[in-house]
C-alpha cells in the first residue's frame, strides 16, 4: 500500500476514498487504450507536467446511520490484478460486516470484483446490494451470457446467486439511501449509472467512468477500446461534463489519480481536472 485513504464531508455525510490500485500510466498503455487516435492522446499525455497515474477509487459514504459503498473494486477475482479495498478499510478500523448497502455502477470486474471473497461467499455479509435496472437486465441475460468466456459467466452467475435475497435493482427515480441516488451515464456500459450524494447544499457526483482519465477532457470525442457504445457514451459525458462546468460540482471519478476528487475548470478554450483541496481535520 503506497498511499492513504482520504476523508472528506459532503454536507453531513462523512465519505472516504479508498485506493484499491494505483498504477502509473506508461505511452504503451495510452496506446492500447486509444487505438483509434492514438497520437493525439499520446501528445496529452507527454505534454503533463508529471506521470499519470490510473487507478480505482472507491467511495465509501457515512450517512449517520448507513455506511454505503460505491462499487467494490477488483477484489481477488484476478490474482494478476488484485484489489487492495480490504486492506484499506481494516486501516480504516472498518469491516466488511459493517457495510449497510453496496452500490453497483456498472457489471465490469474492476467494479464488481470485490463482492465475493476467495471462497465464493459475500463479502459484505450484512449489505444490500443495490444494482442499475438497466444494467443487470443485460448482463444477466441468457444471450449476452452465452456469448462470454465460460469463467466471465460463471463469475457473474455467482456473484448475483450470492446476494441473490439481498439484492435490489433500482431506477433513477428513487434514493439509494436518503440523499443517495443513480443518475444515467450510459455507454461505457448499456446500463453504466453515475452516483449523486446530497446532503444539505453539498452535493458530489461520483461519474464511475464515464471519464477515465483528465487527459480526456479535452477529447471528448475519442473513446477508449472498452466502450460498448462509443457514440453514446461521448453525448453522456458532454452532457455530464456541461453539467458539472455549469453546476461547478464537485466530482469523483473512478479511475483518475487518487483520491479522483475535484472540479472541471474552464481556462480559456480548454477543461482542467482541479483536484480537491481536501481541508485539514
Amino acid at each position: 500500500m503506497t498511499a492513504e485513504s482520504v476523508r472528506f464531508r459532503v454536507g453531513d455525510f462523512s465519505c472516504v476514498s479508498l485506493p484499491d490500485v494505483i498504477e502509473t500510466l506508461t505511452e504503451v498503455d495510452i496506446e492500447n487504450m486509444f487505438p483509434n487516435d492514438t497520437e493525439r492522446m499520446l501528445a496529452a499525455f507527454r505534454a503533463l507536467p508529471e506521470p499519470l497515474t490510473f487507478c480505482r477509487n472507491i467511495l465509501l459514504v457515512e450517512t449517520g446511520d448507513k455506511r454505503v459503498l460505491i462499487d467494490s473494486g477488483m477484489g481477488q477475482s484476478d490474482p494478476n490484478d488484485p484489489g487492495h479495498l480490504l486492506e484499506w478499510m481494516q486501516a480504516e478500523n472498518i469491516t466488511p460486516e459493517s457495510i449497510n448497502t453496496v452500490v453497483i455502477s456498472h457489471y465490469h470486474q474492476d467494479h464488481i470484483g470485490g463482492l465475493l471473497d476467495q471462497a465464493g461467499n459475500r463479502t459484505f455479509p450484512e449489505a444490500r446490494l443495490v444494482v442499475p435496472t438497466q444494467e443487470h437486465a443485460y448482463w444477466m441475460s441468457e444471450d449476452i451470457l452465452a456469448g462470454l468466456d465460460a469463467p466471465d459467466a460463471a463469475r457473474l452467475r455467482q456473484t448475483f446467486a450470492a446476494y441473490a435475497e439481498r439484492l435490489t435493482l433500482m431506477d433513477d427515480t428513487a434514493n439509494i439511501e436518503p440523499g443517495i441516488r443513480y443518475v444515467p451515464a450510459v455507454g461505457h456500459s448499456p446500463g453504466h449509472r453515475a452516483v449523486q450524494i446530497e446532503s444539505g447544499d453539498a452535493r458530489l457526483l461520483h461519474i464511475v467512468d464515464a471519464i477515465h482519465m483528465p487527459i480526456q477532457l479535452n477529447a471528448l470525442d475519442i473513446a477508449p477500446f472498452d466502450w460498448q457504445q462509443p457514440d453514446i457514451a461521448i453525448a453522456t459525458r458532454r452532457a455530464l461534463l456541461a453539467r458539472a462546468e455549469s453546476e461547478n460540482l464537485l466530482l469523483m471519478a473512478y479511475h483518475f489519480p487518487f483520491p479522483g476528487v475535484g472540479f472541471v475548470q474552464r481556462r480559456g478554450d480548454l477543461l482542467a481536472w482541479e483536484p480537491y483541496a481536501i481541508p485539514a481535520p
